[in-house]
């Protein structure tokens, strides 16, 4: 039976090669962002509970920078197909010119308004006192995490993994280490509690940055970028880099908006118990993802250069290929989330109502994994590698605020519905985008190619 897959071996190599890598990375950047959230549970339900909270704002954070980087990825993947690394060297100067400013806006806000910030999420004043001491020593890492996580998303997309697997690797040894002897006071340091494991991250992502530094400025030879660049003139290529990518920066922006949204639901009920099984289940949550993200980037940089070299004609055949493989990622995703779920909740703290919680919660989002995989897949993958991303725009918003949220919130407020129903609302829209971007593939014309300009050359000149 001829299903019309791509039959290159060279394309599963790369698949591989980009996706692998990718999603180990995936890992171990979650591991080191649910550090704190994790070692809290031995701490207390309180700590645990405030230091979820005061997450928040790094998950916004999180996701206005993985729309910057992920908007440039997806320029730099077509004009590394083109062979363009002069216009790549231009993007990514903007790309952490913006997230150094940004970056550098969180952490003020951070420093100098933690308990401003703890009231806007929380009502209870114990959760708002113990998370404001966190948010403080943590608000330095914004600025350094936006220039990490930007500098390696964009060297992805030439195909450079290796040193970000290793950063990562490096950062996740040094974060658990320092949280263990800081958080518990070991070898004769005091017993810091939730403080120190604010500054076990701090410590950790200072070190990442300077690694980082020494890297673009002595080994990385393929795009030869360097700091000085970020000091070159460049304000066309600003505006077209937003012109190209702002639909992908709101898009991000929105959703990120969106879980932190639904977290507020949850912390409204006052119940610590509620809130403590959802920040476990938040971890399992980013757990489950990391291979589905992974292969997701993997297939958006691969589309990306094929739509730069011109090879349009070959995304059919790559379109049948992927989705079919995202179904054995997401079956593979779904059933280690389930094989960890037990050992994970039993060696924590929770108590016995926010264990069977946090069980039944994370039951539900194993068995939507199979559905995020390949709408992840249809979305970031295809629909965003070949630049159609006021569709994927359209999508996100549609199926997040107009849908997730206002049924979530409504759930909980109006209709008085069960916890494990309220969360499955907040998930409702993984099924909305995957009908709607079956039907954007069926259509066509999803494929645009940034680089290409009338008259010839490239708009980053």
């Amino acid at each position: 039976m001829n299903l019309g897959l791509v039959k290159e071996k060279s394309f599963y190599k790369l698949l591989l090669t980009l996706g692998l890598p990718m999603a180990v990375q995936g890992l171990v950047s979650f591991a080191i962002n649910m550090t704190d959230v994790f070692m809290m549970q031995f701490v207390g339900e309180n700590e645990l509970s405030a230091c979820t909270i005061a997450n928040a704002p790094f998950l916004i954070f999180f996701f206005v920078t993985s729309g910057v980087s992920s908007g440039a990825c997806m320029v730099c993947s077509q004009y590394y197909g083109r062979g363009d690394m002069p216009a790549i060297k231009k993007i990514m100067a903007v790309a952490l010119d913006v997230m150094l400013l940004i970056g550098g806006c969180f952490s003020l806000v951070l420093f100098f308004f933690p308990t401003g910030v703890m009231q806007l999420l929380t009502h209870n004043q114990v959760l708002v006192e113990i998370g404001a001491q966190y948010l403080k020593i943590m608000a330095p890492t914004y600025v350094l995490t936006g220039f990490i996580m930007t500098y390696m998303l964009v060297i992805r997309s030439i195909g450079e993994v290796r040193f970000a697997l290793i950063l990562e690797v490096i950062t996740l040894l040094i974060n658990i280490i320092l949280n263990y002897l800081l958080i518990f006071g070991k070898l004769g340091l005091p017993a810091m509690g939730i403080r120190g494991s604010a500054c076990a991250t701090l410590i950790a992502m200072g070190v990442a940055f300077l690694f980082c530094i020494w890297f673009l400025e002595r080994k990385e030879e393929k795009l030869g970028f360097r700091l000085r660049d970020l000091f070159a003139k460049k304000k066309s290529a600003t505006k077209q880099l937003f012109k190209d990518s702002y639909a992908v920066m709101v898009s991000e922006l929105l959703w990120g908006l969106g879980l932190a949204m639904n977290n507020v639901v949850f912390s409204e009920t006052g119940s610590k118990e509620l809130i403590a099984a959802t920040s476990e289940v938040g971890i399992f949550a980013q757990f489950s993802v990391v291979f589905i993200a992974g292969f997701a980037v993997s297939v958006e940089v691969i589309v990306g250069q094929l739509v730069g070299r011109g090879e349009q004609k070959k995304l059919s055949a790559v379109t049948r290929t992927v989705v079919l493989i995202s179904l054995v990622v997401g079956v593979f995703s779904a059933g280690l989330t389930l094989l960890v779920r037990d050992p994970i909740l039993n060696v924590g703290k929770l108590s016995g109502g926010a264990k069977a919680i946090a069980s039944q919660l994370i039951g539900i989002n194993a068995a939507i994994l199979l559905f995020q995989a390949v709408s992840s897949t249809c979305i970031t993958g295809l629909l965003r590698g070949g630049a159609d991303t006021k569709v994927v725009l359209v999508l996100d918003t549609l199926s997040l605020w107009i849908i997730a949220v206002p049924l979530a919130w409504a759930g909980f407020h109006v209709f008085g519905w069960a916890p494990i129903i309220v969360y499955f609302c907040t998930r409702v829209d993984v099924f909305v985008k995957l009908v709607f971007a079956f039907v954007r593939l069926k259509m066509g014309g999803w494929v645009k190619n940034v680089t290409h300009i009338p008259g010839g050359g490239t708009p980053y000149e």
